[in-house]
């Protein structure tokens, strides 16, 4: 049904995969996004607050796993929203450069 309304104003969903698949493809570009600092929060404490939630498991094959550092209490939305979001990184078009700024800041 959801589905549904967002498809009538122009927004098409799409189903991604979450679990020890996804996170294992998107692990390694992460993890260099977080080396290179190409992944920048800004004055988001709320995104730093998701992400600090998380750790990393790599199990005995060598899979990825991010998950919540404690189940209960812990939120991490924004981070596994990331996630999702850059495993659909290879079926994004490359920018033309041209990239509008609204000089909006968060405090």
């Amino acid at each position: 049904m959801l589905q549904k309304v967002f498809e009538e104003v122009g927004l098409p969903l799409s189903v991604v995969r979450n679990g020890v698949i996804t996170h294992n493809k998107v692990a390694p570009l992460l993890e260099l996004m977080f080396a290179e600092e190409t992944l920048v929060f800004g004055d988001s404490s709320v995104m730093r607050w998701y992400t600090n939630n998380c750790y990393k498991q790599i199990d005995s094959k060598g899979n990825t796993s991010f998950l919540k550092i404690e189940p209960k209490t812990r939120k991490t939305d924004g981070f596994f929203c990331l996630l999702h979001a850059l495993s659909k990184d290879a079926e994004l078009a490359e920018g033309n450069g041209d990239i509008m700024t609204f000089d909006v800041y968060t405090y």
